[in-house]
């Protein structure tokens, strides 16, 4: 009975030992890494959102998104910038909604998707902070639009709306692109 106990735990731990994944660093974000679990977890999260299996050559997108991902992670927390928790909620609520209900039921894809939109909402808030001044739109040229489209007078608050966004994405991508080579990014093999 005693070598059955011990043959029963050998076979166990071998058998647990050759599913086991073994973590990886990829890369180094100053002193924070992301691993291969990082990059597996999105590649996982990407198939089930798009339906479909991910190339070798967008694992290499999705890994230098994790990174950018990362700074801004890192850039939000060290400015300490905070954000509304109710509207993060409900954006991930309504985002979620979209798919059917094996993912919106799914904790982990929930949990997943709150981190991702938690991010992106503290870089955008830090974005209109610093940028506030410089979103200013000329309304003459929106005016002349509606004119020149025959669009109705209520797209004018639309027009500017979306004007504003297009000025922010600049603005973000400028500043994100300052911020990411202030730090010290290193590929692991």
């Amino acid at each position: 009975m005693k070598i059955f106990k011990i043959l029963f735990f050998i076979f166990l731990f071998l058998y647990s030992e050759s599913y086991s994944i073994e973590i990886k660093s990829l890369v180094k974000v100053d002193e924070k890494t992301i691993t291969n679990i990082d990059l597996l977890k999105e590649i996982k999260f990407y198939e089930v959102i798009n339906k479909k299996k991910i190339n070798q050559q967008d694992q290499r997108l999705i890994l230098d998104q994790l990174i950018d991902q990362k700074i801004k992670y890192l850039e939000t927390e060290k400015l300490k910038i905070n954000i509304n928790e109710k509207i993060l909620k409900e954006k991930v609520k309504l985002n979620l909604n979209r798919y059917d209900d094996n993912i919106k039921n799914s904790k982990e894809i929930n949990d997943y998707v709150y981190n991702k939109f938690a991010i992106m909402m503290k870089w955008n808030s830090l974005i209109t902070s610093i940028y506030a001044g410089k979103l200013e739109i000329n309304t003459n040229e929106i005016k002349e639009k509606i004119k020149s489209n025959k669009l109705k007078k209520k797209d004018e608050e639309n027009l500017i709306q979306l004007e504003k966004q297009k000025k922010i994405n600049i603005l973000s991508k400028t500043h994100f692109n300052i911020i990411k080579s202030k730090y010290y990014i290193k590929y692991i093999k």
